[in-house]
């Protein structure tokens, strides 16, 4: 508890700056007329490719394999 009650003093700081930064995003978004909404569209649809595929598998394999040889 008294870790914790140590790492206040760090998160008050962090917090109100983090508030802060929002704020002064939120503020140049409006003065830019940004508004999203559900009419919003992509320019260019999202889709997977065959080279998102293969990352994938590839990543995958690497983790299993990483897994099978920490525990055997």
């Amino acid at each position: 508890m008294s870790r914790v009650k140590g790492l206040l003093p760090l998160f008050v700081p962090l917090i109100a700056g983090a508030l802060r930064s929002a704020e002064e995003l939120a503020v140049a978004m409006e003065s830019r007329c940004y508004r999203g909404g559900a009419n919003r569209t992509r320019m260019k649809s999202m889709a997977l490719g065959v080279p998102d595929y293969v990352t994938m598998s590839i990543t995958f394999a690497v983790l299993a394999l990483s897994v099978w040889l920490r525990y055997t």
